[in-house]
């Protein structure tokens, strides 16, 4: 495995931000069309150009979490093979001395410490990768060096994922929660009107398409932690309240007439088996 790959739980993540980035960048469109109108140079404008700047930096990001979606060679689970030796997508539990036991999933780029998620990139995950259980390694940090024992190493994912997903959940729900009970989910869905009405003009479209990207973001969340809970055959009841809570709001917008986006109609969000 090359440090390009990444794990299919990385890839459907990965895939749920530049779906969201998507509904972002029309919005940064909307809002230099709208800082243009009126003024008879625009280049000279501090406001444009500032917004222009803006939109630059955030589509070159969109443009590069989209290359990352659609380049890595992705490793489904089935790939990941089984070894006494630790590589990407294995569950190494260490023990550094004075320090109490600590457990890692080396993953592809993903790297969330306190959930225990490291890259195999990283300075300790390069020296975890190629050790198996009751051997000993080097870590070298930028500043310093530490030895840390290798006390397992297993390619069971499910206990450390499943405490992943959870975070991610719980995260999105109080966003969404938040969202519903607030007035920007009333604004929203008057300026849904407007602009699926043809009266929006580009300021409006501009605050429907960001307010579309934040309320799009914690769903997509939820659809892709459905996805992996379904990829790797989880067993966690997070499954069925993220169903719930995703009926919810596709019931609450198309009340509306306002199209639920989903991040399970988007064609990369299946990525072949390698």
């Amino acid at each position: 495995m090359t440090q390009q790959s990444i794990l299919l739980f990385e890839y459907y993540l990965l895939a749920a931000e530049v779906f969201a980035r998507g509904f972002v960048q029309v919005a940064k469109d909307k809002a230099t069309g709208a800082s243009s109108m009126g003024h008879t140079d625009t280049w000279h404008d501090e406001v444009f150009k500032l917004e222009l700047v803006q939109k630059t930096i955030e589509a070159t990001r969109y443009d590069q979490l989209r290359s990352r979606l659609l380049s890595p060679q992705v490793i489904w689970p089935e790939h990941v093979v089984p070894s006494e030796m630790a590589n990407i997508g294995a569950t190494v539990t260490t023990k550094e001395e004075s320090h109490p036991e600590e457990k890692y999933l080396l993953t592809g780029d993903t790297a969330v410490p306190e959930y225990g998620l490291i890259t195999v990139g990283s300075p300790l995950g390069r020296s975890l990768v190629g050790n198996s259980k009751g051997s000993t390694t080097d870590v070298r940090m930028p500043a310093s060096s530490m030895k840390v024992q290798v006390l397992d190493v297993s390619y069971d994912v499910s206990s450390m994922l499943t405490r992943y997903l959870r975070h991610l959940f719980d995260q999105a729900i109080q966003e969404l929660q938040e969202i519903r009970g607030s007035q920007l989910f009333q604004t929203f869905t008057e300026l849904a009107k407007r602009v699926h009405g043809g009266s929006g003009g580009a300021d409006a479209e501009r605050d429907y398409y960001e307010l579309m990207a934040s309320l799009m973001s914690r769903t997509a969340m939820l659809e892709a932690v459905l996805l992996v809970i379904e990829a790797y055959q989880l067993s966690t009841p997070i499954e069925g309240k993220c169903r719930e809570i995703l009926d919810v709001f596709r019931l609450l917008l198309e009340q509306d007439r306002i199209p639920f986006e989903s991040l399970t109609a988007v064609d990369y969000c299946h990525p072949k088996r390698v």
